[in-house]
């Protein structure tokens, strides 16, 4: 079949990309040498390394739109403020997959998120149940019972999706960092880092220096 619309999930893992005074991370975006999750009722595939490196070839995988999707928003919250860009994709030989990184729009309306990527990057035991969906058009043909990925034509975006940790950490760090700007107007600066200081698993200075700084300059007044 020719020009197919698809999408395909599969496990997310970031490293963070240390860049003065800006949020990137790097990630692979799919690979041909792991299993991808299809929606229900749809063929499961076989992707092949030539198809992967001729779309990076066609550079259909850089400037790609990321947004994010998380259980703490509202059914009826429609599209998800932007989170960034995809930028600079390579091909990796030994994963037989495209990487890329993810260059964050720094806004008050990401900040939240941005915060709980940055935590997953550093703290083994903070990871959620987080995944990439990428949604995108393609050419297939049929062999020896397998259904192949022969060309993608068009990618229409790259997105992160992220659940909770079942134990509400997760949880605790969006209403920490949703708190901070307000938090920081109303208290003095002893009693805010002693607030900070009874959430050291919501705190995002223990991220990296100077995150703290950052988000807060970015922070809705």
């Amino acid at each position: 079949m020719n020009n197919e619309k698809i999408s395909i999930t599969s496990p997310l893992t970031l490293r963070w990309e240390n860049v003065d005074r800006a949020f990137r991370f790097a990630a692979q975006l799919i690979s041909a040498a792991e299993g991808h999750t299809v929606p229900e009722g749809t063929p499961p595939f076989v992707i092949l390394p030539q198809t992967l490196q001729q779309a990076q070839k066609d550079s259909l995988f850089d400037h790609l739109p990321c947004s994010v999707y998380h259980a703490k928003m509202p059914q009826d919250s429609g599209q998800p403020d932007r989170l960034g860009i995809w930028c600079r994709p390579e091909y990796n030989f030994q994963s037989n997959g495209v990487k890329a990184f993810l260059d964050c729009d720094l806004g008050p309306q990401n900040l939240e998120i941005i915060a709980i990527l940055s935590r997953t990057t550093v703290d083994k035991e903070f990871i959620p149940d987080m995944s990439l969906s990428l949604t995108f058009y393609g050419d297939w043909k049929n062999a020896d019972g397998q259904r192949y990925l022969t060309r993608i034509r068009k990618i229409k975006s790259a997105d992160i999706i992220i659940m909770p940790t079942a134990d509400g950490r997760i949880l605790e760090l969006l209403t920490a960092i949703s708190r901070m700007p307000e938090l920081k107007k109303t208290l003095s600066p002893e009693d805010y880092d002693a607030f900070l200081n009874t959430l050291p698993a919501a705190d995002p200075r223990y991220l990296f220096p100077d995150v703290r700084n950052l988000l807060l300059e970015v922070s809705p007044q």
